[in-house]
């Protein structure tokens, strides 16, 4: 507000001084009009007169309907782009330029919103993440593909105690390279390959046997607002250590 009064009160001097340069010219012109009693001399001295008064006045419609909307909307864009979107816009106008006026600041409330709206979901993804990451539960997400995008401390800690069970059917196997990879290939038997990679509609809870431990499921599936699967977050219960692997049941 500061600065669009402070664009005003230069306005208002411009327009002061353009008048007094306008009168400066004018004066003379009109005295020598007086002075010189010529005909064709006053006739081309009254020409110029008014030729001199239309270009001040032309660069007074200029800067006042043109330049200074134009200086209006670099300043209000530029306060956008710096992340200033507590600028005040005025909109009060109802011509081209007002128009104008009247789209930045359309796109000024859309566009904080939207940060502001997004920076509170970034905000809760990682207090989210900052809970996962110290939780003393195994935690791990997969993505609509069944590859892994997530995995905590804890749940990276029992795969690690596997690893050297799970190099013996998958040589390259490494907990630091399981990111990106579709965790179900490691999995023993097919068929929990297929139940652990089925697209859910609501949560379950499933249990598992590998490489001699026994574990038990807990999946959530995840949607975004639009409805669109985003894949699963399951949560690893290490329940016993068994020598033969068991099959496979839903709960």
């Amino acid at each position: 507000e500061i600065r669009l009064s402070l664009v005003g009160s230069e306005m208002c001097i411009r327009d002061r001084i353009m008048l007094k340069v306008g009168a400066l010219i004018a004066l003379p012109i009109f005295s020598l009009l007086v002075w010189f009693n010529n005909e064709p001399l006053a006739k081309l001295l009254e020409i110029a007169t008014v030729g001199a008064i239309a270009a001040i006045a032309s660069l007074f419609a200029l800067r006042k309907y043109v330049v200074l909307p134009i200086k209006r909307a670099t300043d209000a864009a530029n306060a956008i782009a710096d992340g200033d979107f507590g600028f005040r816009i005025c909109t009060k106008a109802n011509d081209e330029a007002g128009r104008m006026m009247q789209a930045i600041k359309a796109m000024q409330i859309r566009i904080g919103f939207e940060v502001s709206n997004n920076k509170k979901i970034a905000d809760e993804g990682i207090r989210l993440q900052t809970a996962l990451d110290n939780s003393t539960s195994a935690f791990t997400f997969g993505d609509s593909d069944n590859k892994l995008q997530y995995i905590n401390a804890t749940a990276k800690a029992i795969w690690q105690e596997m690893a050297a069970e799970i190099s013996k059917v998958h040589a390259q196997f490494n907990v630091d390279s399981m990111i990106g990879n579709n965790i179900g290939q490691y999995f023993e038997n097919a068929n929990e390959r297929a139940i652990f990679a089925e697209k859910l509609n609501a949560p379950r809870t499933i249990e598992l046997s590998m490489y001699g431990r026994h574990f038990k499921l807990n999946v959530v599936p995840v949607y975004n607002p639009q409805g669109e699967y985003l894949g699963r977050m399951t949560q690893w219960l290490s329940l016993i250590h068994i020598s033969e692997p068991t099959r496979l049941r839903r709960i």
